[in-house]
């Protein structure tokens, strides 16, 4: 992923849940909901294991999105 791509808006903002407080917010590079949602439980899987629950968020965190990119948390 790279900054021309949070620039255009063309990553999603997604989070896992694994029960608790447990969670991990990253980013997909793909603007579709669909199939961000199946690139997040795939990614998600592979780094922390079965998520209980993957939450898609809105394009307008770019901030946020800055923020995860720089610390590496993207697929």
């Amino acid at each position: 992923m790279t900054t021309q791509q949070i620039e255009e808006r063309n990553f999603t903002y997604c989070s896992a849940y694994y029960g608790g407080c447990v969670f991990h917010k990253f980013l997909v590079g793909t603007p579709s909901r669909p199939e961000a949602r199946r690139q997040a439980a795939a990614y998600a899987e592979s780094m922390w294991g079965t998520p209980e629950l993957i939450h898609v968020y809105p394009r307008k965190y770019i901030k946020e999105a800055r923020v995860l990119l720089a610390a590496g948390q993207h697929n």
